[in-house]
């Protein structure tokens, strides 16, 4: 949760209308109705592991019939990857409060789980 990050995101969506930003514990956060589209930005790395398939699953719940469920993250790298990637990988997993990256294959597994 970070106020700075809603209050900017609310300073550059202040023109649309059609645009409300929560920000709002993820597991705790109850919509008051449904959504067109839910967006995770740059936070996957900071849910456990065993717990990143009951978040898709929850927001996803969040959403109209129809409705996108975006998610904006860095994936982990492979042995075939550039070696940036598999660094960047690295960095996440070196402190206690951030997880590995998504695979691909993950992120393909619970977005075809929520069909």
């Amino acid at each position: 949760m970070s106020p700075a990050v809603a209050e900017k995101a609310e300073q550059l969506t202040q023109d649309d209308a059609n645009i409300e930003i929560v920000n709002a514990d993820l597991w705790h956060y109850q919509p008051e109705r449904q959504y067109d589209m839910v967006m995770l930005n740059n936070v996957i790395h900071y849910i456990d592991l065993e717990k990143r398939e009951a978040l898709f699953t929850e927001l996803a719940s969040w959403l109209e019939e129809g409705g996108i469920f975006s998610v904006v993250t860095p994936i982990a790298g492979s042995v075939d990857d550039p070696p940036f990637a598999n660094v960047f990988n690295s960095f996440f997993s070196s402190f206690d409060n951030l997880y590995r990256l998504p695979t691909r294959e993950e992120l393909a597994e619970w977005g075809r789980q929520r069909d």
